[in-house]
């Protein structure tokens, strides 16, 4: 049922999303960027859930729900968030298992691949907007993580099984034991901790060390551990949850992203060598460079973020770009080709509206940033 789910509703995305391509214009919304980002959020509460994007992403994304958990909690959408949170959690024992999207009836399904990180990201919306949890939700969360070590996780190492199709973050890349997967295992089991859900013996491993250990190369991460090549998922992550303090290496990955121009014209590109990745097919014939040298809107709040709560002297230009991108399309696009533009290809174009748009406008001004550290540097000078 599981798959008939996911082929039937990947399907109907992928149909929807053609026509879209060509028989609708993406909506637009005035103001500063601060007001058309919060004007998006108001319109993806669709009355039951946060829907993912305004236009073929209707649905509920786990893992795009989970990264814009802290954000909206933090913008007020706390009752919004536990509306949502309770919606999907009914959903979810109806089918047996967290899946990375519901659509708007509540049917599960994962796409393109079965997921590897939507229950890691369902538990940290959870935690993060203070859900609470009744006895049944408990129990039903413990028996899907048993699932989902049986379906994921290698029973030697306790790492994400190599050289299977898995749906990640870049789902349009065949990875091998990504460096994103140790990270998602990672934030998995400080959830179940946090959330007090016993962590079984399989996941009890410091992901942290091995992904320091596995993957660094002295400047930034490794995107898997057999691709010596940057991916900005892979990079901005470990950082962003906290894992990584050191600011030794959040400083190597900062130079790193600046010397390969990623943030040119905007926050950010996937990576600057997108030959040295595997891709599914559908990317490479239908989305050609969907995660490629394209520029992501998701990555590119996030990186401000990395940048904001590192107080790093690059954050107010690349606030300004990201200003800049927001007001030029007077939305917050799903993704942009590399000068710029909205992506396009025959089949798809990119999303509108999307839900992402909570991580930028949670960051402070980057004028009240300005002012705020040239204050700083004032005083310690004194």
């Amino acid at each position: 049922m599981h798959v008939l789910n996911r082929k039937y509703n990947e399907f109907s995305t992928s149909w929807r999303a053609f026509l879209r391509r060509w028989f609708s214009k993406d909506k637009t919304f005035d103001g500063a960027a601060r007001d058309i980002c919060a004007a998006i959020i108001g319109q993806t509460w669709n009355g039951r859930f946060y829907q993912t994007g305004l236009g073929h992403f209707d649905f509920f994304w786990a893992r795009d729900f989970g990264t814009v958990a802290r954000s909206l909690v933090a913008l007020g959408h706390r009752e919004g968030m536990h509306a949502t949170i309770r919606w999907a959690l009914e959903h979810y024992k109806e089918a047996g298992y967290v899946a990375l999207c519901l659509t708007s009836e509540g049917i599960g399904f994962d796409e393109p691949f079965p997921s590897s990180d939507a229950l890691a990201w369902f538990l940290h919306s959870v935690r993060v907007a203070e859900f609470p949890l009744s006895s049944e939700d408990r129990t039903f969360l413990q028996n899907d993580v048993r699932r989902f070590c049986d379906q994921f996780l290698d029973a030697e190492t306790g790492l994400v099984r190599e050289y299977e199709k898995i749906a990640e973050l870049r789902d349009a890349v065949h990875y091998r034991r990504s460096a994103y997967s140790v990270t998602i295992l990672a934030l998995l089991c400080r959830e179940l901790g946090l959330l007090d859900i016993p962590v079984p013996e399989l996941l009890k491993r410091n992901y942290v060390e091995i992904l320091k250990r596995d993957y660094w190369n002295g400047e930034y991460f490794d995107a898997d551990f057999g691709v010596h090549a940057w991916s900005s998922e892979a990079n901005l992550f470990p950082f962003w949850l906290g894992f990584i303090e050191d600011n030794e290496m959040h400083g190597k990955v900062i130079e790193t992203i600046s010397r390969k121009g990623l943030t040119d014209p905007y926050p950010i590109r996937y990576t600057d060598s997108p030959e040295s990745f595997s891709y599914y097919a559908w990317e490479r014939y239908f989305m050609p460079n969907y995660q490629g040298t394209t520029l992501w809107t998701w990555l590119g709040a996030i990186y401000l973020q990395v940048l904001y709560q590192a107080n790093h002297v690059e954050f107010g230009s690349e606030y300004e770009k990201f200003i800049k991108l927001i007001e030029e399309h007077h939305n917050f696009p799903e993704m942009l080709n590399t000068d710029g533009s909205w992506y396009k290809t025959l089949f798809y174009r990119a999303e509108e509206g999307m839900l992402w748009a909570a991580i930028f406008l949670e960051i402070p001004s980057g004028t009240y940033f300005l002012k705020m550290r040239k204050e700083s540097l004032e005083s310690s000078i004194k």
